[in-house]
C-alpha cells in the first residue's frame, strides 16, 4: 500500500469518527428529550409503553437510516462504521416516547386550588427565585389569559391583589422573559408554547 493511500484511509477514518461522535451526541440529545418528557407527564401519573404514541401513529422508532460513505456504511439504529480492519459500532440507538392524548378545558377559573395546582408546576419550570407571592401572580394571569380575558393593568391587579402598575409591569415582563406568556395587542396576551405546555401538565385531562 503507497503511501498515498495510507493518507487516503487515514482521512477517511478521521471523517468518520467524527460522524460517530455527531451520531453518539444526537443519541444524548435524543436521550434528554426522553428524559425531559418522560418528567414532564410523569406528574400526571402517565406511563409509557414501549413505543407508542396515541396521537397520530402509534409508533415511533428511528431505523434503517442508511448511510453511504465511500466503501463504509453508517446505520443509525444499529449503527456500524467499518474501515479496512477497524470497526466502531453503536447498537440500538432508539428513542421510545409513550405520550397519552390530553387536551385543556375550554376554560378553568381562575379559584384558589386552580391557582394552587399552576404555582407547583411553575416552581418546578423555572420559577425557582421567584417570591411566592410573584408565582401566584403569574398563575392568576396565565390562568386569565388563557380564558382569553382583557388583561388590562387594573383587571389583573384587581385579580392578583397587586397594588401597582409598576409591579404588574415588572410582572409581566418577567413572564415574557421566561417565555410563558405574550402580548398580542392592546390589553390582550395569550400563553405561548411554553405556556401551555405548563398549562397541560396542571389542567390536561385524557380526551
Amino acid at each position: 500500500m503507497t503511501e498515498q493511500q495510507i493518507a487516503q484511509l487515514e482521512t477517511e477514518n478521521q471523517r468518520l469518527t467524527r460522524l460517530v461522535d455527531s451520531l453518539l451526541t444526537y443519541n444524548e440529545q435524543l436521550r434528554e428529550e426522553n428524559a425531559h418528557l418522560k418528567t414532564y407527564i410523569g406528574i400526571n401519573g402517565e406511563g409509557y409503553s414501549n413505543v407508542k404514541n396515541d396521537i397520530g401513529k402509534n409508533s415511533n422508532e428511528y431505523s434503517n437510516l442508511n448511510i453511504d460513505i465511500g466503501i463504509s456504511d453508517s446505520i443509525h439504529s444499529n449503527v456500524k462504521n467499518e474501515i479496512g480492519i477497524h470497526g466502531t459500532s453503536i447498537s440500538n440507538v432508539k428513542t421510545d416516547i409513550g405520550i397519552t392524548k390530553k387536551i385543556l378545558p375550554a376554560s378553568i377559573e381562575v379559584a384558589e386550588h386552580n391557582v394552587y395546582r399552576l404555582r407547583v408546576v411553575l416552581k418546578k419550570n423555572g420559577f425557582l427565585r421567584v417570591s411566592g407571592m410573584a408565582v401566584r401572580a403569574s398563575a392568576m394571569i396565565m390562568l386569565h389569559s388563557y380564558n382569553k380575558q382583557v388583561c388590562s393593568y387594573k383587571e389583573l391587579r384587581r385579580i392578583t391583589g397587586m397594588k401597582s402598575d409598576a409591579g404588574m409591569a415588572k410582572r409581566i415582563m418577567s413572564m415574557g422573559k421566561k417565555g410563558v406568556i405574550c402580548r398580542t395587542g392592546f390589553q390582550r396576551f395569550e400563553l405561548t408554547e411554553t405556556g401551555k405546555r405548563l398549562m397541560m401538565e396542571a389542567f390536561g385531562v385524557e380526551g
